[in-house]
């Protein structure tokens, strides 16, 4: 069965029942996801209870919220952090920064200490999702386990009843554990809106993942503006928000691809200045015999979401082999995410000869920049480099049915088989004319991929600035 109307067919049921159960629309990446990947992931809900609690916290932070724009941040990605910063910046250069305060979960603070000394050295306001009441009473937490398990049979019988189950897996562990940590989330953000007032404007990273979701699904139901402001590659796991839910989209390409998939949600191209005014287009061919190469995996745990266990084993073995090669005539650089872990795979991959494992101590647009040749899989850091001018290729080993499911929006620039990008890697390295022609080719890409050239589409920032001073009169 076409995956794209098993998608679709679930988004529209789960949709439809979101007046009743406005966080169960956030299980359908899970629901989906466990048809495609057969093997379960160690989830429980009373391990991910004694989880969050462990990450609770306190504050005596005083914050308004009344009439202003919340950045919520749960995701610790490069991308997104960079989003977040963006508008951080711009708001702060035209004198609006009292209007923004950020909601941050403890992976924000664990993996970006030096953005969360910046918000406090700029006297921005923010807050830690976990600084609530759910999060510091475990009996709040066992009451909410408890409702995660009651809906997920709930909606076990309604999916039974729709005959939908016919296409997924029902994992009750997965489902039951993502509605425990929408519910946690749903609930320690109605109690910030009524300690700290009702704002404005919503604008988060993501909606695709438990936390994430609920934040909207929760504003949505307040009738309040919400925005998800998409920094991922935008596959089809990504093309269907909650219903009240606008997306934002970074460039033409973007639109273009989600036109292929059924959306019913509002897409806004809007693109990042950020983004505009980092386009390299100086850069060029470097004589030297040894050359750097930048991996950037997007993460292992990431991909063994929504793929089998057979196509996980497919793309480890052949990035060993990529690497392999590659290190005998390079110098390979290997930056782990800012959550990553350095797992038994990855150990494996260190032991190479001319391997390095990065320490972060640069920041991601240094290690780009000091690296000739940039190679990812679908991690966004891949656009990163592309902006800053480095050819930049990436790698998916998976059937032409996955490329809907994850989404790849340079398909120029993807490659499946191992010998493809080797040889490729090899060209950019040692020949001139070969590097020339494949930058012309990106740099063609970058100026669809994120600058809109529809100007009947506002960008972000002068969105912003339209809803900041209708707050203000």
């Amino acid at each position: 069965m076409n995956q794209i109307k098993i998608w679709n067919d679930l988004c529209d049921f789960l949709e439809y029942i979101v007046p009743k159960y406005p966080l169960l629309f956030g299980t359908r990446q899970i629901l989906y996801s466990t048809k495609i990947k057969k093997i379960s992931l160690k989830e429980h809900v009373f391990i991910r209870m004694l989880y969050m609690y462990s990450k609770r916290k306190t504050t005596d932070k005083d914050v308004l919220f009344d009439s202003k724009i919340i950045y919520y941040i749960n995701s610790p990605s490069v991308a997104s952090i960079k989003q977040a910063q963006s508008l951080m910046h711009f708001m702060k250069n035209n004198g609006m920064i009292d209007n923004l305060v950020f909601i941050v979960s403890f992976q924000i603070q664990e993996c970006h200490p030096k953005w969360i000394q910046e918000l406090e050295t700029n006297k921005i306001q923010w807050i830690n999702q976990e600084s609530t009441p759910v999060y510091n009473s475990i009996f709040k937490l066992l009451h909410f386990s408890v409702e995660s398990f009651l809906l997920t049979f709930k909606l076990k019988k309604m999916l039974n009843k729709n005959e939908l189950n016919k296409n997924i897996i029902f994992n009750f562990n997965k489902i039951s554990s993502c509605i425990f940590q929408d519910l946690v989330v749903w609930n320690s953000t109605k109690y910030l809106l009524e300690t700290y007032g009702i704002p404005k404007t919503l604008i988060s990273a993501s909606d695709m993942v438990p936390c994430s979701h609920a934040v909207h699904a929760l504003f949505s139901s307040l009738n309040i503006p919400n925005y998800v402001y998409q920094h991922g590659m935008l596959g089809l796991l990504q093309s269907r928000h909650h219903p009240k839910t606008k997306a934002i989209v970074w460039g033409n390409r973007h639109s273009e691809y989600l036109k292929k998939i059924k959306i019913t949600n509002e897409t806004k191209i809007i693109g990042s200045l950020r983004l505009k005014n980092n386009i390299k287009k100086d850069v060029i061919f470097n004589n030297k015999k040894e050359k750097k190469i930048l991996l950037l995996p997007g993460g292992l745990d990431s991909i063994d979401r929504i793929i089998t266990k057979e196509y996980l084993e497919s793309y480890e073995k052949g990035l060993k082999l990529i690497v392999e090669e590659l290190s005998k005539t390079s110098k390979v650089i290997l930056r782990l995410r800012p959550d990553g872990i350095i797992s038994n795979y990855w150990n494996e991959i260190i032991k190479i000869n001319n391997i390095i494992l990065s320490n972060n101590k640069l920041s991601l647009n240094e290690e780009i920049e000091n690296a000739d040749i940039c190679l990812t899989d679908f991690s966004t850091t891949g656009y990163e480099s592309m902006l800053l001018g480095k050819p930049t290729l990436f790698y998916f080993p998976y059937p032409a049915e996955y490329i809907n499911v994850i989404g790849i929006c340079v398909s120029e620039q993807t490659y499946s088989d191992v010998k493809d990008i080797i040889d490729t890697v090899n060209n950019l390295a040692t020949c001139k004319d070969y590097y020339d022609a494949f930058m012309i080719k990106q740099s063609e890409i970058v100026s669809n991929l994120f600058v809109s050239n529809d100007e009947k589409n506002k960008r972000l920032f002068t969105f912003l600035m339209e809803n900041i001073n209708d707050t203000q009169e």
